[in-house]
């Protein structure tokens, strides 16, 4: 071996980063270089670590030393590894825990590696170098949606290796690895675990106590975070003491359910928070749980409840949206507060894209990804609902949402109009609720104004009244295939989706951000394309096995996102927030 000796000791999976290690290690060295890399891995069908040193090595003038081992070797013989080692190099996407790292530290070692997931238990900038990262869409054997891992920065673990290589007596190393030594022989001992073993059986008899939450929220209102909460509230009604305090002049749906609710707010125009304030002071919840969107909550006033109400309890936050939106002419971003969205307990998001919006925040830490849930399916089959509803055997279509622009109605109206010379008997169940938004009400009138227009009143059955989610839910079983032709949004995740998921029809959808969570369980086709939306709601009309494949996948999605689920994480992150606070 040469002077300086790098090891790295790892499965060669790919979420291990053995590439990323390789290319860095070719890009910072070559045979001159006094330097060796001992790679250990063990056969496996993912392992493709051959295949790499053979195409780097005959690209490279003058290759750098490696020495691959790929067996399984005694525990003397990888203690001998790591008694060789100058440096451990771990690279990993994501880690349970990052064993081959904690055992370097232990061994002395100095650590290059990522300071995220299991590893960031003790991989930091105290203990070890680490490597900026990026969170990326995983792509991994296990095909898990919306999963996503940290993608390290070649660049920066290229210099991170050469430096280390020109300089390994460094006293900033030599600090770091006996801070890491302490850490792990502190921290990570026998002993240490039995302890957090004995704490973990303490928590589980925590949970048989019910958290007292105040969730901020729009209630029992034509809204669809008013229904997500609805949702969240009952499916936790039996773990949980919610306490709702909703914003005030609204057009209540249902009387029975302002039972208990205290309407202290009203709305990002009306900024003043000090009601909400007091009205949570009042009954002292143990975990305030704010549900936000742009139109809720001015940011400033926000960032002044968030910060008072933390000194005193819990602080969760759920952001239904977290792209920056348009407000009065100006551009709003969540960047302006986040500071104080880094010092809530928890910070909730619907998709892997918003978690990599507010990593480019500088929030990582306190961010979770918790889907919109799904409901039960309904107990009628489509032949009940068909018989129900008159439909007969007439191919039938159906959208679901508030009436809006950008649901894209217009449009399947046009797709409507086109098909029905294939299908004369083509019917559209537009299930399309008016919202409070003067906006709707403008909206309705073109899309009254186009059925006409097209001459398709036997063909277009538009239903702008806020129904039942029984109603509603029961109604979609009775489509061939439920179409939600989305132009572009910056909402992060789409209510209307999951509301329809339990009917378990065929799903045309657009190809937004706004569905990538469930994107396995669709059929989509690019925003605002008419032409494409008739293609694929002919092929759902005419293709049976591409029919039943979309069905059970849409079941499938179902199962994945259902509100128990759900429920169960939000529990969670309560009973964490009560055990963050002080005595």
């Amino acid at each position: 071996l040469r002077g300086f000796r790098f090891l790295h000791v790892s499965s060669a999976f790919p979420r291990k980063g053995v590439d990323v290690l390789l290319r860095a290690y070719f890009d910072a060295f070559d045979a001159s270089d006094d330097v060796s890399l001992v790679l250990k891995t063990f056969p496996n069908p993912h392992n493709a670590t051959g295949e790499l040193l053979d195409v780097l090595r005959s690209g490279h003038p003058n290759p750098p030393d490696v020495r691959w081992i790929d067996r399984d070797l005694t525990e003397h013989e990888l203690d001998g590894l790591y008694g060789l080692a100058g440096c451990l190099v771990h690279p990993a996407r994501g880690e349970g825990f990052g064993l081959p790292v904690a055992e370097a530290m232990l061994a002395g070692i100095p650590v290059i590696a990522l300071a995220y997931s299991g590893m960031a238990d003790f991989v930091s900038e105290q203990t070890a170098t680490t490597i900026p990262y990026r969170l990326e869409p995983a792509d991994t054997h296990l095909s898990v949606p919306g999963s996503v891992w940290a993608e390290p920065d070649r660049g920066a673990l290229t210099e991170a290796m050469r430096r280390l290589a020109d300089r390994p007596d460094d006293p900033t190393i030599t600090e770091r690895v006996d801070r890491a030594r302490s850490l792990i022989e502190e921290r990570f001992s026998w002993e240490a675990a039995a302890h957090r073993w004995s704490n973990f059986i303490a928590d589980l008899r925590d949970q048989a106590e019910r958290p007292r939450v105040a969730v901020v929220s729009t209630w029992n209102s034509r809204c669809g975070i008013a229904e997500y909460t609805k949702s969240l509230v009952d499916a936790s009604a039996d773990r949980v003491d919610y306490e709702v305090y909703a914003n005030r002049d609204v057009e209540v749906l249902e009387r029975g359910a302002e039972r208990g609710v205290v309407r202290s707010w009203v709305d990002q125009w009306h900024p003043d928070l000090a009601a909400l304030d007091e009205a949570l002071d009042r009954t002292d919840p143990e975990v305030v749980h704010l549900q936000f969107n742009f139109g809720f909550f001015e940011l400033g006033r926000l960032a002044e409840l968030i910060e008072r109400q933390h000194r005193r309890r819990g602080v969760v936050i759920t952001l239904h949206r977290t792209a920056e939106a348009t407000i009065d002419g100006r551009q709003v971003s969540l960047a302006a507060i986040a500071p104080t969205l880094a010092k809530v307990d928890r910070v909730i998001v619907h998709q892997s894209s918003d978690a990599e919006l507010l990593a480019s925040m500088g929030l990582v830490e306190n961010v979770s990804i918790i889907p919109i849930g799904t409901s039960e399916a309904p107990a009628v089959s489509p032949s009940e609902v068909r018989r129900a509803l008159g439909l007969g055997t007439r191919p039938v279509l159906a959208t679901f949402g508030f009436l809006v622009p950008h649901k894209g109605v217009i449009e399947l109206i046009g797709a409507i109009d086109a098909l029905r010379r294939e299908y004369p008997d083509l019917v559209l169940l537009a299930l399309c609720a008016r919202h409070p938004d003067g906006i709707s009400a403008a909206y309705e009138a073109r899309v009254l104004s186009e059925i006409t227009r097209r001459n398709l009143s036997h063909h277009v059955v538009l239903v702008t009244d806020y129904l039942t989610d029984e109603v509603a839910r029961a109604a979609l079983v009775a489509a061939d295939a439920v179409v939600l032709p989305y132009l572009n949004t910056q909402e992060s995740s789409s209510a209307a989706l999951r509301f329809v998921l339990p009917a378990g029809r065929p799903i045309i959808a657009s190809d937004l951000p706004i569905f990538a969570d469930a994107t396995d369980a669709l059929l989509t086709v690019p925003p605002g394309d008419v032409t494409a939306l008739q293609n694929a709601v002919r092929r759902v009309l005419t293709d049976p096995a591409l029919h039943a494949d979309l069905a059970a996948r849409v079941v499938s999605a179902t199962r994945r996102f259902r509100w128990s689920l759900s429920a169960a994480e939000h529990r969670r992150i309560y009973t964490a927030a009560l055990r963050s606070r002080p005595a």
